[in-house]
């Protein structure tokens, strides 16, 4: 499987042998799917002139987080993950982006349950860009959405009938990702 996405900026290219083994061919997927929501993810950085600490960034990542969840609460588990932080850099000094993610195997309606999160985020201002890539009649077509707005967290989902995956960022905050290691 030859996969390419384009958007206005990134382009993603990368190649899959499909396996033989169901389990192979999940991981696989999973590591495509996953790939493809983190490269089109990108990061936010709080808006200039606008002070937003690290707790403010972690609730509001933390609040988007649960809002999407609750789209299709019998897709998703009902607990937040613990936040993953990164380094990043916010208005030129050192920072802290929270990353929560979660994964659900199987997913009734993949591309329902994206653009179910594609339309909420629109109507609360982000930038999307939705993709749809064919992979075979087993597994259906990979679904992604991205989101992206200024001042809110940056988030991503991408689904087939194997697994489905959300990510969401929090905006990158002046802060020392060490302390929340």
């Amino acid at each position: 499987m030859e996969v390419e996405l384009q958007s206005e900026d990134h382009v993603v290219s990368g190649a899959g042998r499909a396996r033989s083994s169901s389990r192979a061919r999940s991981r696989l997927l999973s590591v495509t799917v996953g790939t493809v929501v983190i490269v089109l993810g990108g990061c936010s950085t709080a808006r200039p002139g606008v002070v937003t600490s690290v707790m403010e960034a972690q609730d509001q990542a933390t609040a988007e987080f649960r809002e999407v969840v609750a789209l299709d609460p019998q897709t998703w588990s009902g607990a937040t993950p613990p936040p993953v932080p990164n380094d990043c850099t916010a208005n030129g000094h050192r920072g802290v982006q929270f990353t929560y993610f979660t994964e659900a195997d199987k997913p009734s309606n993949p591309r329902s349950l994206v653009r179910a999160a594609a339309r909420r985020w629109k109507d609360e201002g982000y930038r999307i860009e939705e993709v749809s890539i064919p992979v075979d009649a087993e597994t259906g077509d990979i679904s992604a959405v991205t989101a992206r707005a200024a001042g809110k967290p940056s988030a991503s989902m991408a689904g087939t009938t194997i697994r489905a995956h959300l990510y969401v960022d929090s905006v990158c905050v002046r802060g020392d990702p060490d302390s929340y290691r």
